[in-house]
């Protein structure tokens, strides 16, 4: 969750950044 709210872009990079993390 980042300051600019629910965007597509912003949730879609955390979420990729968050499965890299994982992996």
């Amino acid at each position: 969750m980042g300051p600019k709210g629910f965007d597509p872009l912003t949730i879609g990079l955390e979420v990729q950044h968050s499965i890299h993390a994982e992996l």
